[in-house]
């Protein structure tokens, strides 16, 4: 008899789970997803070495190239001075020969919904609770469903975590985000990165049609209930006196987004027969550029140990946990050197940059345990 399957939440996790389970006869699974799926909308992601691995399983090699980027170096920038400090060589990392990828993140879920013809499998109900005893949902129609397993992937601010009203936290950082056109563009190779006081400025291409976006993430440690001004005014209002050619270009945005960034306070990866993916499991600073990546990999881990009869909270918290502690870390150290005050130390900064991508052996060493990913199963 087929196991039964809920999905709860269709973003990248729940999708890319779906995915895996559609190539697999022994499932049957259902995906609940309230909102509509905007694919005019924009959003910029990246994909490291350790996620292209796993999307290769499911036929990421058919992904349009015209609709993506292949990162080949960062460069870092040094906002005070508004001069280059150096730029890491990323291919040297490519142990696997799997790159480090930009694109449009609903290009990339579009892609897999079609691939794998998941239309029919979401359902635009909304779930008003779990029974995590019983393992089943209960939909807002008091229609009460059982599964098997049931995966939770509806993130940060799940209200169907068992601890939903205390699970996540403020993390102290907020962030613009948004997209510009540059039709003559050439560099589709590199990621920019600025760092300045109390901010920092990611800056990429993400496709071969001039589309660049960017992340500008400050430390802002009272969250504010709304701004008042448009977004791309109060981006301007802000910033425009800090940030100089060529990084100016944010300020031409045709749409900005204000996101308050919001942590876990606590790794959770569920209970009973119920698992929890991707944000819900682990809401983490975007400084490393992994929470793309570690939805992924929660979704192919918990697809490997459900096909070999493994599948239990403990062993999903054990294969997991030690590589998510391990990036949350180096988010917070990353964020911490990003937003340096001090010139002592801001300096100190600027040389072991230019160490570290001067020599590949070292940039591997940093780099190694975050790009390289191997199961535990």
């Amino acid at each position: 008899m087929k196991k039964k399957i809920g999905i709860i939440g269709g973003g990248v996790a729940g999708l890319i789970l779906a995915c895996f389970l559609k190539k697999n006869e022994n499932y049957e699974f259902q995906i609940y997803e309230k909102d509509l799926f905007n694919v005019d909308s924009f959003n910029g992601v990246q994909l490291t070495p350790n996620s292209v691995q796993i999307l290769n399983n499911l036929y990421f090699g058919q992904f349009p190239r015209e609709n993506l980027c292949e990162i080949k170096k960062i460069l870092f920038y040094d906002g005070l001075k508004n001069n280059l400090i150096s730029n890491l060589n990323l291919q040297y990392l490519y142990k696997s020969g799997d790159s480090y990828i930009t694109l449009n993140r609903n290009n990339l879920i579009s892609f897999f919904i079609e691939k794998f013809n998941l239309s029919e499998k979401i359902l635009r109900n909304k779930v008003s609770s779990i029974n995590y005893e019983q393992s089943s949902i209960i939909l807002d129609n008091k229609e009460n469903v059982k599964f098997d397993y049931i995966f939770l992937c509806d993130g940060v601010f799940s209200k169907l975590h068992p601890n939903a009203e205390d699970s996540f936290i403020y993390s102290g950082y907020s962030a613009y985000r948004g997209t510009i056109n540059q039709k003559k563009l050439e560099n589709f190779d590199q990621i920019n990165l600025l760092f300045s006081k109390k901010f920092h400025l990611v800056f990429y291409p993400t496709d071969k049609k001039g589309n660049l976006s960017f992340t500008l993430v400050l430390n802002n440690q009272k969250l504010e209930d709304k701004i008042n001004d448009s977004l791309l005014e109060n981006l301007k209002k802000v910033f425009q006196d800090k940030i100089q050619y060529p990084f100016d270009q944010i300020f031409s945005a045709k749409e900005v987004t204000y996101w308050p960034i919001f942590t876990r306070g606590k790794i959770f990866y569920g209970l009973n027969n119920v698992f929890c993916l991707g944000d819900s499991a682990h809401g983490f600073l975007p400084t490393r550029a992994q929470g793309f990546s570690q939805a992924i990999e929660d979704a192919y881990v918990s697809y490997n140990l459900l096909i070999q009869n493994k599948l239990t909270n403990n062993n999903l918290e054990s294969n997991r946990l030690k590589r998510i502690q391990n990036i949350i870390v180096n988010s917070n150290r990353n964020i911490f050197w990003f937003h340096i005050e001090n010139p002592f130390l801001r300096i100190v900064r600027n040389i072991l940059i230019k160490l570290i991508c001067k020599f590949d052996l070292i940039t591997y060493f940093f780099n190694r345990k975050i790009f390289n990913f191997k199961m535990k199963l």
